[in-house]
C-alpha cells in the first residue's frame, strides 16, 4: 500500500494520472473535480454604488465578490441575506 497527497491551489477539472515503474495502476488516469475552499474575507471585494452614498429610507443593494484563499471564484449558492 502507497499513499500521495498533495494540495491543488486551483479549482477546476484535473486529469490525474498514478503511476508504478511508469505503468499506470488500476483505476489511471482518473478526472478529479477540485471545488474552490471556504470564501476568505481578505479575497472578497464588495461592489455598488451604495458603497459611495446611499439614501436613508431607500433600498440599496452591493455586489460581494466571494473568492477562496486562493483567489478561486466562490458560488453564493447556500449563503442566507443579511438585513439589519
Amino acid at each position: 500500500r502507497a499513499v500521495a497527497s498533495f494540495t491543488v491551489p486551483k479549482a477546476g477539472q484535473y486529469l490525474v494520472h498514478c503511476t508504478l515503474d511508469n505503468a499506470h495502476v488500476s483505476g489511471s488516469p482518473v478526472v478529479m473535480r477540485v471545488s474552490p475552499s471556504a470564501a476568505c474575507a481578505a479575497k472578497c471585494e464588495a461592489r455598488g454604488h451604495a458603497l459611495e452614498m446611499s439614501t436613508a429610507g431607500k433600498h440599496e443593494s452591493v455586489s460581494v465578490w466571494l473568492q477562496d484563499g486562493f483567489g478561486n471564484a466562490r458560488r453564493t449558492q447556500g449563503l442566507q441575506p443579511w438585513t439589519s
